[in-house]
């Protein structure tokens, strides 16, 4: 191993502290303001390195510094110095425990391993394999889930309770468990996502920032939706398809997914293992492999337009179904 690449792995590590100083939330919410400048800056310039360095770098990615926080929250609750470990909201300097700081930045450190032995998988018809920052990040969650939760990686279920219809105050975004709002959510971000991206030339991860500096009134307590995985699906598959209709589409489907996520992984544990994260690993995962199989994104015109909204109502009626069916 080069000394850069152990200077790296250092920087990870104080990345994770960063994170879980800050706590996981607001840590994400300044890697969304960065993503908004290095994007803005990669468009004027044409140079991606404010974004490779910061926005994706060893001090705020999402694989490290928020990684990195869940894992501390994980711990802080594990000895007992705070309820929760799903706690990724507060900032966990002021509980003034070291060793928080040091686990924390140990697992920011493990994201980056990760990320890097999966950018050695192939290809696929020249794209990744997966989203290497989101599948290290859940990767990292889940071996914070068996190292310090309780409750097993799909969570613990009480008796008589199901898996897909929860307590609200279990919720990851109670205001979304209607339904017809998760769709609607789904389609008032995903399209516009998808629009600008086709509408702006290179802005992919620009819609992404502000949809994660959004949250910061999710912090304040504002009942706003999470919507950064939303847009972020939307924009990438754009870029790939050539069409705002496909990737609106896939954008409506990372709804869907973090949903499933989130009912799987999430509302019955007690640690953080992120739906968002989860949902871009699927759609990341799901493009390459259609497109080296099919050829269905020659199709434009109708048939992305009818599809997208043959998915809302499909996803509507699925989603009522399961939560009816619970």
């Amino acid at each position: 191993m080069e000394l850069s690449d152990i200077t790296y792995l250092i920087l990870a590590f104080c990345g994770g502290m960063i994170g879980t100083s800050l706590g996981g939330l607001n840590a994400f919410v300044l890697c969304g303001l960065s993503a908004v400048i290095g994007t803005v800056y990669a468009m004027i310039t044409g140079d991606q390195s404010f974004n490779q360095y910061i926005t994706w770098g060893p001090l705020l990615s999402p694989h490290i510094a928020f990684g990195g926080a869940v894992a501390g929250a994980a711990y802080a609750a594990k000895i007992k110095k705070i309820e929760t470990g799903r706690d990724i909201s507060s900032a966990l300097m002021g509980i003034n425990q070291p060793s928080v700081l040091l686990i924390a930045g140990g697992f920011g450190m493990l994201g980056e391993v990760v990320r890097r032995g999966l950018i050695l998988l192939p290809s696929v018809e020249g794209l990744p394999a997966t989203n290497e920052i989101a599948m290290a990040l859940i990767v990292s969650g889940l071996v914070v889930r068996l190292l310090f939760g309780k409750t097993g990686l799909f969570g613990s279920l009480q008796p008589n309770q199901s898996r897909w219809k929860t307590d609200v105050s279990a919720e990851w975004q109670p205001w979304s468990l209607p339904s017809l709002q998760l769709v609607l959510v789904g389609i008032a971000f995903s399209l516009p996502a998808a629009f600008i991206n086709n509408t702006i030339p290179d802005s992919t991860g620009l819609i992404f920032g502000f949809a994660a500096i959004s949250l910061i009134f999710f912090q304040a307590g504002a009942t706003i939706p999470v919507t950064h995985h939303i847009v972020l699906a939307a924009e990438y598959a754009t870029v790939i398809t050539g069409n705002l209709w496909w990737g609106a589409c896939f954008g409506l489907l990372s709804a869907f997914v973090a949903e499933l996520a989130a009912c799987l992984f999430l509302t019955h544990g007690d640690t953080h293992i992120d739906p968002p994260a989860i949902a871009l690993i699927v759609i990341y995962s799901l493009l390459p492999l259609l497109l080296s199989t099919t050829s269905i994104f020659q199709f434009v015109g109708y048939v992305p337009v009818s599809l997208f909204f043959l998915l809302a109502v499909l996803g509507l009626l699925f989603f009522r179904w399961l939560k009816g069916k619970a």
